[in-house]
């Protein structure tokens, strides 16, 4: 998975969302294969594996979720 740094969705472009959304449906969950990292405001940036590929199927099925909302909205935005 590519690391992202911090997205602003709201800045992206309807076409880098896709991209993002392509790459993700081609992610295969596997035990082990995933890590959610939390920037917290202090600056300490705190890792945790994920390990249960149940797990993992659920986060990355609600981040494809999520890249769809954001695309019906950046979509919204280019119609007005």
């Amino acid at each position: 998975m590519i690391n992202t740094e911090q997205l602003d969705f709201s800045l992206m472009d309807v076409d880098e969302i896709k991209r993002l959304r392509q790459q993700l449906t081609r992610f295969i969950p596997a035990e082990g294969n995933l890590e959610v990292v939390f920037n917290l405001p202090n600056g300490e940036i705190v890792q945790v594996p994920i390990t249960k590929k149940s797990k993992i199927e659920l986060l990355s099925k609600e981040v494809r979720n999520h890249l769809a909302e954001e695309q019906l909205i950046q979509q919204g935005k280019t119609n007005l």
